[in-house]
């Protein structure tokens, strides 16, 4: 839980998260931020640290919320978090890009940090001290996903407000906010202990074991292969594991790169010389874009590829350079871009 923290309001509207806008917060965290940050958690008084940290994020995007918490290599956490909102996780992640390096007392993180003992914690709500050792998790795979239904001996007093709002913060807790985005599912709060359920440390296993199990030595996604019918035959279809926007939180745009491709199967699949020209395309793209974008998933069929790009909308060079990359094709190649920060053009892809 935050020591001192500030939530955006209902009204706040939408923005980017400008270099300009990062810049002059972190010359401001220098200059004067930290030191307000380092008398407040002594204990020390000070009013004017809620007011100024809340004026400097809300120049990053007025949406954004912000704590400070424990660290998890360094004493304390400046975290600014989106708070799950899509359409603001690139103005946090490009905010935690700019930051100083990290030191023994200030570490800096885009979403709420996971607790190194989260079943420690305790929680006032509606008169109740409520202990996360009491919380009692039930999940079931579902794809590349958990779902999990959540027990509290509290429930039963309290209203479903209260429930959920216990459920979701034990679940930040154990699992960090991001952790939660990309591995859990369908989330239930229950009045009754499921069967087999554990506590939030053996859920933590759990999903290190789906994270461990879904991503390569450097963390990188897995990639999984996906089949379906469509009009004029067969789909072919490759994404990322997990195929979600918290895996690129600053890749907020979409390209869909309509690659033809004349060497196919009767199927209309690509044939062998043509995979292996699509696969160096897609290198290529990757290689060309380097942070500011990616290839996630592709589609095969009726003789053409449809490339899911997403791209930095803040990096100027990165449609240009998409297009110079697939401008040699033998063939038009199509480019069409869309704002897309939560990933919803590749959906139906998700396992």
């Amino acid at each position: 839980m935050g020591i001192f923290s500030r939530r955006k309001g209902r009204d706040d509207q939408g923005g980017q998260g400008s270099r300009e806008s990062v810049t002059a917060f972190w010359d401001w965290w220098v200059a004067e931020g930290r030191a307000l940050a380092d008398a407040s958690i002594a204990g020390r008084p000070n009013d004017d640290l809620v007011a100024a940290m809340s004026r400097r994020v809300s120049a990053v995007h007025p949406g954004l919320a912000w704590e400070l918490s424990p660290g998890r290599e360094a004493e304390h956490c400046l975290v600014v978090s989106p708070e799950g909102d899509a359409a603001l996780r690139g103005a946090a992640r490009r905010w935690v890009r700019g930051a100083p390096a990290a030191d023994a007392t200030w570490e800096f993180a885009d979403s709420r940090q996971a607790n190194r003992e989260p079943e420690s914690m305790t929680l006032e709500v509606g008169g109740q001290t409520i202990s996360f050792a009491d919380l009692v998790v039930g999940a079931r795979r579902e794809g590349s996903r958990i779902d999990v239904t959540v027990h509290h001996p509290a429930f039963e007093a309290l209203d479903e407000r209260a429930r959920v709002t216990i459920t979701f913060l034990g679940l930040d807790t154990a699992l960090g906010e991001t952790g939660v985005e990309l591995w859990v599912g369908e989330v239930t709060p229950s009045v009754v202990p499921p069967l087999d359920g554990f506590g939030l440390a053996g859920l933590r296993a759990v999903v290190r074991d789906l994270e461990a199990e879904s991503t390569d030595e450097d963390g990188q996604p897995h990639w999984a292969i996906l089949n379906g019918t469509g009009d004029g035959g067969p789909i072919l279809a490759m994404a990322q594991i997990p195929l979600h926007p918290a895996t690129a939180p600053d890749l907020d745009t979409h390209a869909a790169v309509a690659v033809p491709y004349s060497d196919q199967t009767d199927s209309g699949l690509p044939g062998q010389d043509a995979l292996t020209e699509l696969r160096a395309l897609e290198d290529s793209i990757n290689g060309a874009l380097s942070d500011s974008g990616r290839v996630v998933a592709h589609q095969s069929h009726a003789g053409v590829r449809l490339l899911h790009v997403y791209l930095d909308s803040t990096a100027d060079d990165a449609v240009p350079s998409l297009a110079a990359v697939c401008d040699p094709w033998p063939q038009d190649v199509r480019i069409r871009v869309t704002p897309d920060p939560g990933w919803s053009n590749v959906a139906h892809l998700r396992t």
